[in-house]
């Protein structure tokens, strides 16, 4: 009962019959989770929202003092500028977790954890790995890490990508 894990899915190419898939695996995932650790305490273990969320209230989430982690997964599907947004958020202690396939993850290194992020039996060792780590880091490590990610966003802004993407053009 100390962890609730809420997963906003935005749907996307709701008909490539593999995204379909995937909706129904995790669909059955979350019911499977929530069945089996429902006796074990209060209420659910994984609230699910499979529906476009206003950033607003994906930040709000972040900005939340009990809020430990903000994990951005992807495996390769753009930018992922919500791990970013995760700087601008109060909450000091946040640890942020990105995918490596995300866009954004090569210029946060050393202010996010970035995993690989599949369904790859070891990647996936590794990333329960990461969140362990995430969940058991000192509030004051966490503290830099925010503060280094809040730094590097700022200091790499749209103006700095948009003159770096019109030089390699």
């Amino acid at each position: 009962d100390k962890m609730l894990f809420v997963r906003i899915v935005a749907p996307s190419r709701e008909s490539v019959p593999a995204y379909a898939k995937l909706k129904e695996e995790m669909l059955e995932k979350v019911k499977n989770i929530n069945e089996k650790y429902a006796s074990r305490g209060k209420g659910k273990k994984v609230l699910l929202s499979y529906e476009s969320v206003p950033n607003s209230e994906v930040l709000a989430l972040f900005e939340q003092d009990n809020t430990v982690v903000a994990f951005v997964a992807t495996e390769i599907d753009g930018m992922n500028l919500v791990a970013k947004e995760a700087a601008s958020v109060g909450n000091k202690k946040l640890r942020v977790i990105v995918g490596k396939g995300a866009g954004a993850a090569p210029e946060m290194k050393g202010s996010a954890l970035i995993p690989e992020v599949s369904r790859d039996e070891k990647a996936v060792k590794s990333l329960s790995r990461v969140l362990y780590a995430a969940l058991t880091m000192p509030d004051e490590r966490a503290e830099r890490w925010k503060k280094s990610l809040e730094s590097q966003v700022s200091e790499n802004d749209v103006g700095k990508w948009g003159s770096n993407f019109l030089n390699t053009v």
